[in-house]
């Protein structure tokens, strides 16, 4: 069947080869599982941000991703807005339906060296993702909306579930805490929203089957 592939963030840390090439062996064989979406984590931040920025900078030679990177709510302070080579959002055609991703990151900024973010803000996402969502469903024509959150907030989980009408999220998959977690948020119509994160280290992955009538 149709599957969306994201991976939801700290992606390159790990391995002394991954570290050394700062992830470009990690870019490398996410772009040959041919990932949908990549999360930016508070890992991501470990060499400073502008590392990432040459796996999105056009230029084959120092290694580039095929997929976008994701973080509507990462500000740069120097502009007072969004990272410009960031995406907030990614659209995936299947074969019948369409799947909005939206990229966020949690309140991590105390696992990051202060140096490495200190041009950047990050933003509460809670009305972020509500524009956006509206936006995928409305402009975009998506059928699903999926929120992807390098972090795991409860309060912020049940406030993104409790999203209605064109807001509304079909599913959120958390990070950062490295806790498996599989558990369902009943919105206020009765249908539920389901919270999933996989653990860590690259040792499992979590699914969602949507099912669409």
């Amino acid at each position: 069947g149709d599957i969306v592939k994201i991976a939801n963030g700290d992606m390159f840390q790990g391995t002394y080869v991954s570290s050394t090439l700062r992830g470009l062996p990690m870019i490398d064989a996410l772009n040959a599982m041919d990932f949908d979406a990549f999360v930016i984590g508070n890992h991501e931040f470990d060499w400073g941000l502008d590392e990432m920025k040459k796996y999105k900078d056009g230029d084959l030679s120092n290694g580039e991703a095929n997929f976008p990177f994701l973080g509507a709510n990462i500000y740069d302070k120097r502009t007072n807005e969004m990272v410009d080579w960031l995406e907030p959002y990614t659209v995936v055609e299947l074969s019948e339906i369409t799947v909005g991703i939206i990229g966020i990151i949690g309140e991590v900024e105390t696992s990051i060296l202060t140096s490495n973010v200190a041009d950047y803000d990050f933003v509460d996402p809670t009305y972020i993702v509500k524009d956006l969502a509206a936006e995928l469903r409305t402009v975009k024509g998506c059928d699903a909306v999926i929120v992807s959150m390098h972090g795991d907030d409860y309060a912020l989980n049940r406030t993104l579930a409790s999203f209605d009408g064109d807001s509304r999220i079909d599913g959120i998959f958390t990070g950062h805490t490295h806790s498996p977690t599989d558990e369902e948020i009943v919105r206020d119509d009765g249908s539920s929203v389901c919270v999933l994160q996989n653990g860590g280290y690259g040792e499992s992955f979590a699914t969602l089957t949507l099912k669409f009538d």
